[in-house]
């Protein structure tokens, strides 16, 4: 099975014929009940590895969707048989007090039996019968194995490469079952989200136990639980909404939280924290609703399948009764700040555990973090600053890395003072002598700046007056430094670059303290530009320049480094092996929004020269990766080329003539093509529509049409015809007829 297990991990199963898993998985599932734990917890290991291959599978989804007591029937078991689902799965949505109070949890399916299986391995005591393998365990042990345990949970939790350490058997290091969960979480989502609150409480108790390996793979599990909702709740996100957990459910809010009293039998598992989080039915507080509320309180065979909550009043008190409600992230999170977690962060002696629960706490989804209570959204924060302290590397890198996740919560994003906290603990980390310390903070270091310029463009000024001028000055000659760094902390820093410069306000620039620090920070940008670093550097490099370009504050055009700006940016777009750094390149030299931030005529010739230049060698490529981006690439030079129309000024005119004269013919060619496909514009967002890109061309002829030429200067006439046949030929190829609006005038 260990082997069978390594060859399914690394077996290209998308190009093997189907029904294979199938063949494995129906021969090995009998064993999963095994009485030998060294033989179930392979078993699971090599469950795991079905369920991680080439994820979400539809062969492997009907697998996990098997009655759960199909191949299960084994009379030599040792494992806890499958427990049916806990209440408030089970539990009927009646609308009345009655009919929840006689339900009772039968007849309902089973989702996914191995999600069953690995709960029920991981939380309930074992059977009376011990196996062989079971009997080194000390006397009085009422629960399943550690290595077995550890198994049921790890198989949610792990990539088939982690399986390999799973081999180990009895006294194995990675908890088999908890990968295995971590694994469906990841992979089977929209199977894993109907257990959500089970596996919360799995989650507690992991990371409850003291052996330190447990609570790791708990914090494992809730990581990949959360990124599960994250993804959720994407834009792109093809999840219906009426599909997604709720981040928190309606009607609670109608009923006084402070009032709240409860009563809690202890087979229920919420935690009083957690219950006022809860939907409340309000109903009439008579006779009848007392003597039932009586009723429930001392019914605990039914006990189960409710919770009677009621608020407290002078005049009268209110008695509420639900059955299960559905799964809110609200509820989850809070459970999981109730719980163990806080201990695990605060828990120096296993840095392992404090990093992997830095990154749990990191996949919380912002909408539920802002529905958090106050002191729960505090204790997050704080734990998070107090530990980027840590002299551990590995928690230093995960705590630099949630706060980088925190910034862009729209709750926290616009705070002020913990904007400026969360900056002087990333400053500091970048100082710190691990790469990846450093390349951690960067990414937060850039995911901050991306915060800066969300705020900037809010109507509320009040941020960037609140923010300080003297952190701007120390965020900016930080970034400078670590754009001197390796590749991996280069390409973050350049991105915060382009994004401090773009936010500098007028105030700023102005200031003689800002002035070398601005021209040192161009002058770092255009060496990334140039350098041969990774292609993910150079494209960074050009995005940020782009970004600095936006900035009407900056004296683009007169500054001294303009030329050597523009020059780098056409280099790159005429020479660059990557065409995607080619594609963002001539996207930053068409933001300028003025003919002046072009500099002279001759830069603004060098400029159009380069963009003519690069769409005739727009197909001159060896790799052929890159021919995929050529149609990308011609779009954004002819975007790029009609904005340079659009701004050009009279003393332009004879170069764009000269330069059409001599290759008129192929730009346009190229630009009817943009005007007539559908050209996507993959690397620079949302490509414009064939109307907006029609418009654009009309704009530059109107453009030119105003422009004074000199008399007897026959470049402005050439370059409207030059504009006036692309649009006839574009009116013509779509079939109207009739005048082609806006050129009887000209």
């Amino acid at each position: 099975m260990k082997c069978l297990a390594n060859l399914v991990s690394n077996a290209p199963y998308n190009r093997l014929k189907l029904s294979l898993l199938t063949k494995v998985w129906n021969q090995i599932k009998p064993y999963i009940r095994h009485k030998d734990v060294n033989v179930r917890v392979s078993s699971l290991t090599l469950l795991g590895a079905i369920v991680s291959t080439h994820a979400p599978l539809p062969e492997v989804q009907l697998l996990l969707q098997q009655p759960c007591s199909s191949g299960l029937s084994n009379s030599n078991s040792a494992t806890p048989h499958l427990s049916p689902p806990d209440w408030w799965k089970k539990a009927p949505a009646g609308p009345s007090l009655e009919e929840t109070s006689v339900s009772s949890p039968k007849g309902s399916s089973e989702p996914c039996w191995l999600i069953r299986l690995c709960i029920s391995t991981v939380i309930l005591p074992k059977e009376d019968s011990c196996s062989g393998s079971d009997a080194g365990l000390a006397a009085g042990s009422t629960y399943e194995p550690s290595p077995m345990r550890l198994e049921a949970l790890q198989v949610g939790g792990f990539i088939s490469s982690s399986l390999k350490s799973l081999h180990l058997g009895l006294r194995g290091l990675i908890p088999c079952s908890l990968q295995v969960l971590a694994l469906l979480a990841r992979g089977y989502f929209s199977m894993t989200q109907v257990y959500l609150m089970e596996l919360g409480e799995v989650i507690c108790k992991c990371m409850g136990e003291a052996d330190p390996s447990i609570q790791l793979h708990g914090a494992k599990l809730l990581e990949e639980l959360g990124t599960g909702l994250i993804q959720q709740y994407k834009p792109e996100s093809t999840v219906a909404p009426d599909q997604r957990i709720p981040v928190f459910l309606s009607g609670y809010s109608d009923c006084p939280r402070d009032k709240l009293e409860w009563w809690e039998e202890p087979r229920i598992f919420l935690s009083k924290a957690m219950l006022f989080l809860l939907p409340l039915k309000v109903l009439k507080d008579d006779g009848h609703v007392t003597h039932q509320k009586r009723l429930l309180l001392s019914a605990k065979s039914k006990i189960n399948s409710v919770l009677v909550l009621r608020v407290g009043s002078p005049v009268m008190s209110w008695a509420a009764a639900f059955p299960v409600p559905p799964f809110q992230v609200v509820m989850f999170w809070t459970m999981m700040l109730n719980g163990p977690l806080p201990r695990a962060l605060q828990n120096s002696e296993h840095p392992t555990l404090q990093a992997s629960a830095c990154d749990a706490l990191s996949s919380i989804l912002p909408e539920a973090f802002s529905n958090l209570p106050n002191d729960r959204q505090i204790l997050c924060i704080t734990v998070l600053l107090g530990l980027n302290d840590s002299k551990n590397r590995l928690v230093k890198a995960a705590t630099s890395r949630a706060l980088g996740v925190y910034v862009l919560f729209p709750c926290l994003r616009q705070d002020v003072i913990f904007v400026a906290d969360t900056a002087n603990a990333i400053l500091m980390s970048l100082e710190d002598k691990s790469l990846n310390v450093r390349a951690k903070a960067a990414w937060s270091l850039g995911n901050l700046t991306d915060t800066l310029i969300v705020n900037m463009e809010t109507p509320d000024p009040s941020f960037q007056e609140e923010f300080s001028g003297l952190l701007l000055l120390k965020m900016l000659r930080s970034a400078i430094e670590a754009s001197k760094d390796k590749d991996k902390v280069k390409s973050n820093a350049v991105r915060a670059l382009g994004n401090l410069l773009h936010f500098l306000q007028p105030s700023h620039v102005e200031k003689p303290t800002f002035a070398e620090i601005i021209e040192e920070s161009i002058q770092a940008l255009i060496s990334t530009v140039l350098t041969e670093a990774a292609m993910k550097v150079r494209w960074n490099a050009c995005y940020a320049m782009g970004n600095v370009f936006k900035n009407p504050a900056l004296p683009l055009g007169t500054a001294p480094w303009t030329s050597q700006a523009y020059n780098a940016l056409t280099s790159v777009v005429t020479s660059c092996k990557n065409f995607k750094v080619r594609i963002r390149s001539a996207a930053a030299l068409s933001v300028p929004g003025k003919r002046e931030q072009y500099g002279s005529v001759d830069q603004y010739a060098r400029v159009w020269n380069a963009l003519v230049t690069a769409l005739q060698k727009s197909e001159d490529t060896t790799d052929f990766l890159e021919f995929k981006y050529c149609a990308s690439l011609r779009t954004q030079i002819c975007q790029a080329l009609i904005h340079l129309l659009s701004l050009a000024s009279a003393s332009d005119l004879p170069c764009i003539k000269k330069n059409l004269e001599l290759n008129g013919n192929m730009v346009q060619s190229y630009i009817l093509q943009f005007l007539k496909s559908g050209a996507e514009g993959e690397d620079t967002g949302a490509p414009p529509s064939l109307q907006e890109r029609d418009q654009m061309v009309k704009m530059a002829l109107k453009h030119m049409g105003s422009v004074q030429a000199p008399t007897g200067d026959t470049a402005r006439r050439a370059i409207m015809g030059f504009l006036e046949e692309i649009l006839a030929v574009c009116f013509d190829s779509s079939g109207s007829q009739g005048v082609l609006p806006g050129l009887t005038n000209q």
